[in-house]
């Protein structure tokens, strides 16, 4: 019987937090086993306009 494959976790953070009125890249973390990955998604968004919470941008209409 074959092993199943287990999805790797994903979380996304900013590069950097500050300063808050200026773009950032955003990199996706993957984990799997031991190892991780760190992955530039090559989006960009303002640290004011991020949820740290959830993870993600926050859906504001003046972005």
């Amino acid at each position: 019987m074959p092993k199943s494959t287990k999805i790797p976790n994903v979380k996304f953070n900013l590069k950097s937090k500050d300063p808050e009125d200026q773009e950032t890249l955003i990199y996706a973390f993957f984990r799997y086993k031991r190892g991780r990955l760190k992955y530039s998604t090559g989006e960009k968004v303002i640290p004011k306009y991020w949820d740290y919470g959830a993870r993600k941008a926050r859906n504001v209409k003046n972005m």
